[in-house]
């Protein structure tokens, strides 16, 4: 690699196996330690391994990171090379870098999602001092990945000397909304649309079907925050409305949202939000709190799927009898408005002010403190408070038990505002 142009330089390594990965990267990453600029390896631990037995004394000069957990979620890559950066800075200091983002077994969402991350590598770190080695392996990986490996970066070394890529498109491309297709969702797939005085209800939809999907409750408290940002944002910037779906496929939850919108930020929710901006935090938010979030911007409006890894063995959602496991993808139901206040009577614990039949509530002066999430998004504001010992009773309908996908006897008292 030619580490004398000023400015970022991007470059695709080709190799074959763990021997090749070494004798692409080792006098690399040698170079860097001889120049005296701040290395760091982002590789799996087998090729972190591998090489650190090569440079033997020397590797306690370099940082290593293990991709594919810091590369879990592609869109976490970007701001792994920006602190880097910023940790190393000074005016005329160059720094280098080895990333393998893509790895055999990758699923197909994560591979075209590393994919898009390596091309907007190219935007986010556009004049850096940097010099990024990107490494693929030839034995291991389709050879469309290959092929995209070529586009991606300005410049590509097969097994030799880097040259400049013919079928790299440049910035201007890159920078365009990005609309890949998507995979459809099972033909059955349950939802409903939203607009602003349903958020309450997309958001006990998001929190049911996790629970049955088997994920803990930090994980649904995860998805169900990411999953209000985005359809906050869908109501203030997609059109006042938008639409929900939830399913399952082999190995995630799949959280779609969709508005009318069009997102024209090709980095948007990739970039660290400075801490004086206010708002657009969204898409961010949920790139660190879910394990994958494509974002598509179609002729139609936008498309955010929010991913999330299923448990080794998920619940099954009884309520709708498909199955749960890791087989084939499975629909989810869409769980039925609240209540009526006369449909609903709460039961407080002592000290614990109830709220009324209007759904308002004003704590007292000796209530504990709630143990929920409070939290503020692009101009939109909302608690979710679970008093100790609060919890809403159903009263009988006369709904068939099939019909209740959502029991409010083990929910805890919830107040939005």
């Amino acid at each position: 690699m030619d580490t004398d142009a000023r400015g970022y330089r991007h470059e695709a390594a080709l190799y074959e196996g763990p021997t090749g990965f070494v004798a692409c990267t080792l006098p690399f990453v040698s170079g860097g330690l001889e120049a005296g600029e701040p290395t760091l390896v982002a590789a799996a631990p087998a090729r972190v391994e591998a090489l650190q037995q090569a440079l033997g004394s020397d590797a306690r000069g370099v940082e290593f990171v293990d991709m594919t957990a810091a590369g879990r979620n592609p869109a976490r890559i970007i701001p792994l090379w920006q602190r880097f950066l910023e940790r190393h800075w000074t005016f005329g200091r160059r720094v280098r870098g080895v990333g393998e983002p893509i790895w055999p077994g990758l699923e197909p969402a994560h591979l075209a999602e590393a994919n898009r991350q390596e091309a907007l590598l190219n935007l986010a770190l556009e004049g850096a001092q940097l010099s990024l080695l990107c490494t693929y392996d030839v034995s291991t990986l389709d050879a469309a990945v290959i092929a995209r490996a070529r586009q991606n970066h300005p410049f590509v070394g097969d097994r030799g000397p880097a040259a400049e890529s013919p079928t790299y498109p440049g910035l201007s491309l890159l920078a365009a909304p990005f609309d890949e297709p998507l995979p459809a969702p099972p033909a059955d797939v349950e939802g409903f649309d939203f607009s602003g005085n349903s958020l309450g209800r997309l958001r006990s939809f998001v929190d049911v079907q996790a629970l049955f999907a088997g994920l803990d409750a930090e994980r649904r408290q995860d998805l169900l925050v990411s999953a209000n940002e985005v359809a906050t944002n869908a109501l203030r910037h997609g059109g006042g409305a938008g639409s929900v779906r939830i399913w399952l496929d082999p190995t995630m939850l799949v959280c779609e949202i969709r508005d009318t919108g069009r997102i024209l930020d090709p980095l948007a929710g990739r970039m660290p939000p400075s801490p004086y901006q206010q708002g657009r935090r969204g898409l961010w938010l949920a790139n660190q709190l879910c394990d994958l979030v494509q974002i598509r911007t179609f002729p139609s409006g936008n498309a955010v799927r929010l991913h999330m890894h299923l448990p080794d063995t998920p619940q099954k959602p009884s309520h709708r009898g498909a199955p749960g496991g890791r087989g084939a993808a499975a629909p989810l139901a869409v769980p039925p408005a609240p209540a009526a206040a006369a449909d609903v009577e709460a039961t407080a614990a002592p000290g614990v002010a109830a709220a009324d039949p209007a759904g308002r509530r004003e704590p007292s002066r000796h209530e504990p403190r709630s143990s929920g999430v409070r939290h503020r998004d692009e101009g939109a504001r909302w608690d979710q408070r679970w008093p100790t010992g609060t919890t809403l009773t159903r009263k009988p309908t006369g709904f068939p038990p099939a019909s209740r996908a959502m029991s409010y006897s083990s929910t805890r008292l919830t107040r939005m505002r």
